[in-house]
């Protein structure tokens, strides 16, 4: 276990968690105080370091960078197969001429793009 103390409170790190107690100093805010220890899993903390200085440390939050994940922004968008796009032509078709309510043809071609 890890842990950095200093006035302004306690910083302890048991492998999966990182707990962020507030220290009872005069500079500490009151809603620190108030609110109280926080427990914060290590995913969601994954781009925090303990940078030393002269006199001291103090955990500091860089930017974690991750690779761009399917439906994001920045990713390359999935073409869809000429079978999906033959079967939404198919349903604008078939809602065009009337044999589809605007209710089906949505939830139709909800069904046609999750499977897409």
């Amino acid at each position: 276990m890890a842990e950095i103390i200093q006035r302004d409170g306690t910083w302890a790190f048991d492998g999966s968690t990182v707990r962020i107690t507030p220290g009872l100093h005069r500079t500490v805010p009151l809603f620190r105080q108030t609110y109280g220890e926080i427990a914060v899993p290590l995913e969601a903390v994954s781009g925090v370091v303990f940078e030393p200085e002269r006199k001291r440390g103090r955990p500091r939050a860089r930017r974690v960078r991750r690779p761009p994940a399917a439906g994001r922004r920045g990713a390359a968008p999935r073409r869809p197969s000429r079978r999906t796009v033959a079967r939404l032509r198919e349903l604008g078709e078939l809602h065009r001429s009337g044999v589809l309510t605007d209710e089906e043809f949505a939830m139709t071609k909800a069904a046609v793009l999750r499977g897409f």
